[in-house]
């Protein structure tokens, strides 16, 4: 007998993108029209601790961020679901209705430029599947490509990064202008462009 279920085989996307505070709060309020919600689920002390909705990101947080569509998992499923390892607790990074978003933040090497920021997710149903493929189509549409690019030379890669966008502000604000550039590693800076 073959049962159909919503399960599919297990399915990993990334996706890296470059955003500044002004940007994010576009980010949010997209994601806060289709069900979804920022959380701030850096590893607490304590078992009691109150996951914090994310309003604004700041380029100089180091927390972990998930974004959690709460018509897939609800808020509370989520927040009552953690692991205690030597004290601390810890949240689900993927899975249902879960991305891991490490944000950006300003380079250690270089603390003019931006370091690029992640998504990452990991999971086996449907509906969380649809959900990631829109919140990535959404920042390839309202971002730019990423290019490497010289900081001596007047060259640009001809080929983009992959999976890599810069949201406008970003995309504005490091242009190479005053040693201010997109970065993805070390001695490796970027420019966006359409």
């Amino acid at each position: 007998m073959n049962i159909m279920t919503n399960k599919m085989t297990p399915t990993v996307k990334t996706q890296y993108v470059f955003m500044t505070k002004s940007d994010s709060i576009e980010f949010l309020q997209y994601l806060e029209k289709n069900n979804s919600i920022c959380l701030d689920i850096t590893a607490s002390k304590t078992k009691t601790k109150e996951i914090q909705k994310v309003t604004q990101i700041e380029e100089t947080n180091l927390s972990i961020y998930v974004l959690l569509n709460t018509s897939i998992q609800s808020f509370e499923e989520y927040r009552n679901n953690f692991t205690d390892m030597s004290g601390f607790s810890h949240y689900a990074h993927n899975g249902k209705g879960v991305i891991q978003f490490l944000p950006c933040r300003y380079s250690r090497y270089d603390k003019k430029c931006l370091m690029w920021g992640e998504l990452n997710a990991s999971y086996d149903d449907e509906d969380t599947d649809k959900w990631v493929k829109a919140i990535f189509k959404w920042i390839k549409e309202n971002g730019k490509k990423v290019y490497r690019t010289s900081t001596t030379r007047d060259i640009t890669a001809d080929e983009a990064e992959k999976k890599t966008y810069a949201l406008k502000e970003a995309s504005i604000n490091y242009r190479g202008q005053n040693g201010q550039y997109l970065t993805i590693g070390k001695d490796i800076y970027c420019v966006a462009k359409d």
